[in-house]
């Protein structure tokens, strides 16, 4: 029992250190008009933690706004998401965007891009990935839709397999549009990452194989 806790403990351990929040995440909301940037741990972040960055206050017509961006840089999954919650007061448009670099691609590996939500307006949804690890890089296509409401919606996209590359950088843009009155949009995006299947098969006979040991140690 004890070098199994041990083993579980070493892998704990191994995972925690292969956990890293990136320093440059990046998120900004415009209305055409007005722009604000905020960058994880700066001026605007309304939350304290790294590798999460929140941002709460008014953007033209759109006159409440809460959004969130979470960047983790796993060594094997990369993963983001930007949820937000906007109401606009009359007329107006809402773009944000949420971008950050020095990511880990394992290899070969695809991307996940998947949205859901609801809007009283119009959304349109778009995820990247940039081989050339640029802020806000769009140079390949993760996927896109729209959706017109009234309304929730949800939508999935998956890349194709991309080489190994190390850095690179996410980018998710989000486009919401408001016409008179008052109206609302909220919703969630995420990118993760798809292994290889060889990767699975890896993992999963890995944990078999400590199921078994530990099973023979109890009966020991």
């Amino acid at each position: 029992m004890k070098i199994l806790a041990g083993l579980l403990a070493g892998a704990a351990l191994m995972l925690a250190f292969s956990l890293s929040a990136n320093a440059f995440a990046t998120l900004e909301l415009s209305s055409g008009a007005t722009t604000v940037t905020v960058t994880d741990g700066g001026t605007g972040d309304a939350n304290g933690a790294v590798g999460v960055v929140t941002f709460i206050g008014p953007v033209g017509n759109f006159f409440i706004n809460v959004t969130t961006g979470l960047s983790i840089c796993d060594i094997n999954n990369p993963y983001m998401d930007l949820n937000s919650v906007d109401f606009s007061g009359s007329s107006g448009s809402l773009k944000i965007r949420l971008s950050d670099i020095g990511f880990s691609s394992p290899s070969p590996a695809g991307f996940i891009f998947n949205v859901g939500g609801t809007t009283q307006g119009t959304i349109s949804y778009a995820g990247y990935y940039d081989l050339d690890n640029a802020l806000f890089g769009t140079t390949s296509l993760i996927g896109s839709g729209s959706f017109t409401g009234p309304g929730s919606f949800a939508d999935s996209f998956s890349s194709g397999l991309i080489s190994p590359a190390s850095p690179l950088s996410l980018t998710e843009i989000i486009n919401i549009t408001h016409s008179g009155g008052y109206k609302n949009t909220s919703f969630d995006a995420e990118m993760v990452v798809t292994p290889e299947p060889g990767t699975i098969l890896l993992l999963g006979s890995g944990l078999l194989g400590l199921a078994i040991y530990g099973r023979r140690r109890l009966k020991a």
